[in-house]
This record gives C-alpha cells, structure tokens and sequence, in this order.
C-alpha cells in the first residue's frame, strides 16, 4: 500500500512505494519557514566549538609552558571568545523569546534592536 501523491496526466492517482523520498520532501518543505533560526543556531554550535578548541589550545600550552608573556596574551583571546559566547547564548535567547521563526518570520526594526543589545552585552557584560 503506497502514499498517494500526485495525479496522473489521465486522472488516475499514482501510488508510490512506502520508502519513496515525497513524504521526507514534504516534511523539508514543511519545515522551511524554520531556516533562519536554524542558522543562527548552527552558526552557534559552529563557534562554540572554534570556542572549546581553542580554550583547550590555551590549558595545553598552559601545562607545556607554564605562565608567561605568550600566555597571557592567549588568555586574552580566550576571555574574548567567552564574552562573545555569552553575548552569542544572550542573543539566541532574545530571539527565540520574541518568537522569530515561531510566531512571526521577520522581527523588523525590533532584530536591531536585539544586535544592539547583544554588542552592549558583549563590551559591557561581566560574569
């Protein structure tokens, strides 16, 4: 028994087989309106793991070398990438609680808003 998917030319259904690629199809064509929030979030996932391989360089060369010049100057980049994960994790929130890509497709003048919020986060937020 097949899944009925489209007409054929004479008026007749066509049934295709049960493992055919339509309803995977459908369901991609079903989740489209999702894209946006679904690239920020993997845009995310992207720099935190740049983030981890990078702190994990930092303890590596810490154990290797021990303190110093070098190393402060790696910790400075490390304390740059945890604001900017922060900020990152801020703005992942913000949108998500204005309803982007749920609710509505477009947050308008509201999404500079949030770009705002989140640089002030990033220069001015602390742990």
């Amino acid at each position: 028994m097949g899944i009925l998917v489209r007409e054929a030319p004479e008026g007749a259904f066509v049934r295709l087989p049960p493992h055919s690629p339509t309803p995977y199809l459908k369901m991609l064509i079903t989740l489209a309106p999702l894209r946006p929030m679904q690239y920020y979030i993997s845009g995310t996932i992207v720099f935190l793991i740049i983030e981890m391989v990078a702190q994990f360089g930092y303890y590596r060369y810490i154990n290797k070398h021990g303190g110093g010049a070098s190393s402060l100057a790696f910790l400075f980049v490390i304390a740059i990438l945890n604001a900017a994960r922060n900020s990152l994790s801020f703005f992942l929130l913000s949108i998500v609680c204005m309803g982007l890509s749920v609710v509505t497709q477009s947050l308008g003048g509201v999404m500079n808003k949030i770009r705002v919020l989140t640089a002030f986060h990033f220069v001015f937020g602390g742990e």
